[in-house]
């Protein structure tokens, strides 16, 4: 595959890696420090797909912009979701594949499974409560990150009583609390 790369910071280049490892081929890289490459800079005939990896406050713009290029994207960013509506209706309008995830990791897409199913069970034994704590990088930008939002959901569907999240510590039982921490470098 022909893959452009949409941010090229740690995750950009783990991308570029272990795509180069499988023999596919990075067509243009698009980031900040190279302000001279932009994604409608590329075609479908020099892309096959676009991975974006970049910040909340970018990642809407890229996906537009590879949506309107006729580029399917997969997106890992987080911290846009208030715009996913916009995104999705987009790629139905172009008919150009999004995919999206909070977290491409297997073994974290399995805890989701597992904390569903946990979820499920623990409200059947009272006396019980629940709550989200996560720790990222100093340099994670959102809160809650996407992956902590994804365990939210997933308690919200399957733990009756909890209807919304709060992001700090909360005494209302219908409230599911998502304690942020960053930590380290």
């Amino acid at each position: 595959m022909k893959l452009l790369l949409i941010g090229y910071g740690k995750m950009g280049r783990a991308i570029e890696a272990q795509a180069i490892a499988r023999g596919h081929q990075i067509a243009g890289i698009v980031d900040p420090t190279r302000p001279d490459v932009r994604i409608s800079d590329f075609t479908t005939e020099q892309v096959d797909a676009a991975i974006e990896f970049t910040h909340p406050d970018a990642a809407f713009q890229n996906v537009v912009a590879c949506l309107k290029q006729g580029i399917p994207v997969v997106c890992g960013s987080t911290g846009w979701l208030h715009h996913f509506p916009e995104a999705q209706a987009l790629s139905q309008q172009t008919t150009t594949p999004l995919f999206y995830a909070s977290n491409y990791s297997v073994g974290v897409n399995l805890f989701f499974h597992f904390n569903e199913y946990i979820a499920a069970k623990m409200h059947q034994f009272g006396g019980y409560d629940v709550q989200v704590r996560e720790i990222h990088h100093t340099q994670k930008v959102d809160q809650p990150s996407g992956t902590a939002l994804t365990t939210a959901e997933g308690i919200l569907r399957h733990f009756p009583g909890k209807t919304t999240w709060r992001n700090e510590t909360t005494t209302t039982p219908t409230e599911l609390a998502i304690l942020s921490e960053r930590e380290g470098r």
